[in-house]
């Protein structure tokens, strides 16, 4: 357990589940833990405790992740809603809880608040700040499909 280390915190179904799911989004985009905290101005380290489960992850986090990826929301959140994978027993949500952590427990606990809890979520993913435009990787022509000026072209 992580509970003894600073910034970290108890474990519930939801944080590891939003934990699971966020390092599978940015794994799924190709993006390394250096890139997304270079334009998210997060530490490698704090990246690292929340793929861990070892601390909650926020919506500024979130949001940033879905916006370098050029997703939207509700790729992120159809994942993190799917009804399988939980257990049976509930166990508290540790303290402060984030605001994902509680959406997932409300919808957990009463179904029929998916889409309030979802509307929530998408909104508060929304709002998060843009990531920094100079860490984020620039494409340029990796597939050499825009004409090339050469000495012998005008």
């Amino acid at each position: 357990m992580v509970d003894e280390l600073p910034g970290t915190r108890a474990v519930a179904a939801e944080t590891a589940r939003i934990a699971k799911v966020v390092a599978g989004f940015r794994a799924m985009h190709g993006l390394a833990r250096r890139e997304v905290a270079a334009a998210l101005r997060v530490s490698r380290e704090r990246i690292a405790l929340y793929e861990f489960g070892a601390a909650g992850v926020s919506t500024t986090y979130a949001g940033g992740l879905v916006q370098m990826c050029g997703a939207d929301p509700a790729h992120l959140l159809t994942i993190l809603f799917r009804p399988d994978g939980w257990p049976a027993e509930v166990v508290p949500l540790p303290d402060p809880p984030t605001v994902m952590e509680t959406a997932l427990r409300l919808w957990r606990q009463e179904p029929a608040s998916e889409r309030q809890a979802r509307t929530l979520l998408a909104h508060r993913l929304a709002a998060a700040p843009p990531p920094r435009r100079s860490a984020l990787m620039v494409m340029r022509d990796p597939f050499r499909a825009l004409p090339r000026r050469t000495a012998n072209r005008p």
